[in-house]
């Protein structure tokens, strides 16, 4: 009952079976698994994002699991075994995919598609260590000891290494030959930061695979991005701050304003609050506010940091980041600066480039 009920919900997504193929999941994960279940969530293009996870099947005794289901070609799903391992594969045609546990390592195999998707993650987990593993450590190592002059060196060099860090990783995105796993990773790119590779890689999309419901999707996003970019009318929402009142952006109209989106666990921002509170506390009310946008996803931790940065700017928990992805923040730190009008004037300054701003706005 469980296949044809969701065999149904595919039906009511728009998923056509006349052009559905057969995918079939074989799983040896090993006893200690018996028993859990297998959940899966398919990516809906015209959501732009996963449904939920839905309980599939159950893992056998002998730990092992089948499960049969037919989507269209070039679709990406996640797997979910016995609520440990989360996995993200996709299809090109017709697939039989075999995932196997051995002495605790996974392998899949039988989709070119799960296999770049694969290589890929391994490759950006390569690039985020080669580029920030050691930053991170010499700048907690340089907080724990306010060692200020530690961290602005260290500022110079996380510059440095975001630009290569985005030129490699938008290089190696580019080699991506099957349509799905190039759409997969996408979602690693920032809207803001990697517009332009954004609007080539659609370009290459509409080109290449024009019908597809994914090239429909990516240009819908790359369409919004660039109607937040300077110069275009920042996106209004609705928050709740940290004393339960109610704002819009809207509210702000008059002065300047700066959306700081952050996180607790986000270093490159705990080190930007102090230089960004000394510019909060020169700078008049009636001329320039701020509002930081947080994405944890723990209210304690959240609560923590503004209390241990001494943060005293209006806060937004920002839940299930609406916020964000309104205005196409995928990655952190990240900023816009808003004119008395509600026009986006600049964006991701740092706190110094910030100051130098307001110092000519404001004369």
């Amino acid at each position: 009952m469980k296949q044809l009920h969701f065999a149904t919900l595919l039906l009511l997504l728009g998923m056509a079976r006349a052009n559905a193929t057969e995918t079939t999941i074989t799983g040896s994960v090993g006893t200690e698994f018996a028993g859990k279940p297998v959940l899966l969530a398919i990516y809906d293009y015209a959501l732009n994002d996963y449904e939920n996870a839905r309980h599939v099947t159950d893992i056998s005794p002998a730990g092992a699991f089948f499960y049969a289901f037919e989507l269209p070609p070039n679709s990406l799903f996640k797997l979910s075994v016995g609520g440990e391992k989360y996995m993200n594969l996709g299809i090109e045609e017709a697939e039989a995919i075999q995932i196997t546990r051995k002495d605790g390592k996974w392998d899949i195999r039988g989709s070119a598609t799960s296999m770049e998707m694969r290589a890929f993650r391994k490759d950006l987990q390569a690039l985020n260590a080669k580029y920030f593993d050691k930053l991170v450590e010499q700048g907690e190592l340089a907080m724990s000891k306010n060692d200020q002059e530690q961290l602005d060196k260290l500022e110079h060099v996380k510059v440095k290494n975001l630009e290569l860090f985005k030129n490699d990783l938008e290089k190696r995105i580019a080699q991506i030959k099957q349509p799905a796993a190039f759409f997969y990773a996408l979602t690693f790119l920032d809207d803001n930061k990697n517009l332009d590779f954004l609007v080539a890689a659609c370009s290459r999309m509409q080109a290449e695979y024009p019908d597809m419901a994914m090239t429909r999707c990516l240009a819908e996003r790359v369409s919004h991005a660039q109607k937040i970019t300077v110069g275009s009318v920042a996106p209004d929402f609705v928050a709740t701050d940290r004393q339960g009142i109610q704002l819009q952006l809207t509210d702000f109209r008059g002065k300047y304003l700066f959306v700081d989106f952050w996180a607790s666990w986000c270093l490159p921002c705990r080190i930007e609050h102090p230089k960004l509170l000394a510019v909060y506390q020169k700078t008049s009310r009636a001329d320039f506010d701020i509002i930081g946008v947080s994405q944890d996803d723990d209210l304690i931790k959240w609560e923590n940091a503004i209390v241990k940065d001494a943060l005293t700017w209006t806060q937004v928990f920002d839940k299930n980041q609406e916020i964000s992805k309104l205005y196409g923040v995928r990655s952190l730190p990240q900023n816009i600066l808003v004119d008395r009008n509600g026009e986006i004037i600049a964006k991701n300054l740092n706190a110094a480039a910030l100051s130098q701003k307001l110092e000519t706005l404001l004369k």
